[in-house]
């Protein structure tokens, strides 16, 4: 009786600790949902204000967690005490360059905790591969413009990094959590997208899904080809959840997918559709399943009807650009900023021109110039890099594509379980790499935001692997 009423008393002093630690982690995956919902939404502003206070909390994670690995220095009140000094002093900085440097010393500090140990050295490691590929870029920044000042783009990085870290975290301490809560949320939000993007005002969208109308200028408000690549990552996701879905559930997600579907087709936006149909290839060639299959041909002849009606213009864009293919605009974009890389100094081969340099040295180069009309990025992600980074971040991002890949197919054709995440996240990297490595540099916020949130799923896969191999290992 004794023993009965110790362990009902231990477990009502564990339960407070366990209801905070559950309460953070919920925070931090609605704090993720926030940053989501609002970048699919194309709100610039107001993900970069979340993005600043996730970097900001998950410093304070690793913090806590750091202290908490030394008990025999530090006591809970201690704890408590830095922690708060911690949040004034992210709080008092002025300049974010503070901020970041503070933030960033924390998370090498827990590193260099885990290397100690050689039990958690495969945590550094991961940390150190997260960490180190955007240190190497800034790194390569520093030492182009020649001074210690950070771009917006090298800022855009770090701010998705510290995403990624946000769900390692999650992944390794709180993966019950996320297990519960994130489909949840990921389909909430889904519905809630679907509906506001039905509302905007582009004529194609079927009148029966509008049940108001913006009174705002479409255009100069939002950019509709960003919105076309957020809703190709809305549809990924809806497909993955139909296959999961209950029969209810599964009607309320076609109607889903035929709206977003419809509305990226409307926007006429070629990279977006060819990097879902590459995606999508490559997906079925891995799969021996024969339903998907199915579905993607539904997909195709769906498309091919809307060519051929003229649904949206779709079509007659694809026409043109076929017809003159060597005089499309981003075609000449190429060969003129190719014309600038060949005229770079040696130096600036190996490391590049830093990410701000673009915009005005492509001015004396570009056949666009004389027409008032200027370019932020190459419309193409390998000679963006290659300016920007050199030849050492060209062949970074290379072996980093190479690694992602390769550990996705191999997850698809070997993994039962984990193969259709496997296969969503194949195609939504695709889809994200081929459509804003059309348009937009590698460094931008529309495309190293969603890489941030593509690499934590994968992060989640892995975590979830050594999770159940541990449990299946305990004697």
């Amino acid at each position: 009786m004794i023993k009965k009423l110790s362990c009902f008393a231990g477990d009502i002093k564990v339960k407070p600790h366990e209801f905070i630690k559950n309460a953070a982690a919920t925070f931090q995956l609605l704090l993720l949902a926030a940053i989501a919902f609002l970048l699919v939404l194309d709100c610039e502003r107001e993900v970069l204000l979340l993005a600043k206070l996730n970097m900001a909390y998950v410093g304070l994670l690793f913090f806590v967690r750091s202290l908490q690995s030394q008990q025999k220095i530090f006591t809970t009140p201690s704890i408590i005490l830095l922690s708060l000094a911690l949040i004034g002093a992210d709080l008092l900085t002025v300049a974010h360059y503070e901020r970041l440097y503070i933030n960033v010393a924390i998370v090498l500090a827990y590193i260099l905790l885990k290397i100690i140990r050689p039990e958690t050295r495969k945590d550094a490691y991961q940390l150190g591969s997260i960490i180190g590929f955007v240190s190497i870029f800034t790194l390569l920044h520093l030492i182009a413009v020649e001074c210690l000042c950070l771009s917006d783009y090298i800022w855009h990085a770090w701010y998705a990094t510290f995403i990624t870290l946000n769900i390692w975290l999650l992944t390794k301490h709180n993966i019950h959590v996320l297990k519960t809560l994130a489909p949840k949320i990921t389909l909430t939000l889904l519905f809630v997208y679907t509906f506001l993007v039905a509302q905007m005002p582009i004529k194609t969208i079927p009148a029966a899904f509008k049940i108001f109308e913006f009174k705002i200028d479409y255009n100069s408000t939002f950019s509709t080809f960003n919105i076309a690549i957020y809703a190709s990552l809305a549809l990924v996701i809806a497909v993955y959840y139909f296959f999961r879905a209950s029969k209810v559930l599964e009607l309320a997600l076609v109607i889903i997918i035929i709206i977003l579907s419809h509305h990226i087709l409307a926007t006429s936006w070629l990279p977006v559709w060819l990097g879902l149909a590459v995606g999508l290839v490559l997906s079925l060639l891995l799969m021996k399943n024969k339903k998907p299959v199915f579905i993607a041909l539904a997909i195709l002849i769906l498309q091919a009807d809307l060519y051929t009606i003229k649904t949206a213009p779709h079509g007659e864009q694809l026409n043109e650009l076929t017809r003159h293919v060597i005089k499309e605009e981003r075609t000449a974009i190429w060969s003129d900023a190719w014309e600038m890389q060949k005229a770079s100094p040696v130096k600036n081969w190996i490391y590049g021109h830093g990410q701000n340099e673009f915009l005005i040295d492509f001015q004396s180069y570009s056949r666009y110039h004389k027409q008032n009309t200027n370019f932020t990025s190459p419309h193409n992600s390998v000679l963006d890099v290659l300016y920007a980074s050199g030849l050492l971040g060209l062949t970074l991002l290379l072996c980093a594509c190479f690694y992602t890949y390769f550990f996705l197919i191999k997850l698809v054709c070997s993994d039962e379980k984990n193969k259709a995440l496997g296969n969503a996240i194949l195609i939504a990297l695709t889809t994200m790499l081929i459509s804003n490595g059309l348009n937009y540099g590698f460094l931008r916020l529309i495309s190293i935001f969603p890489l941030a949130f593509i690499y934590g799923s994968i992060i989640y896969i892995y975590q979830n692997k050594i999770q159940i191999q541990n449990i299946q290992h305990t004697p």
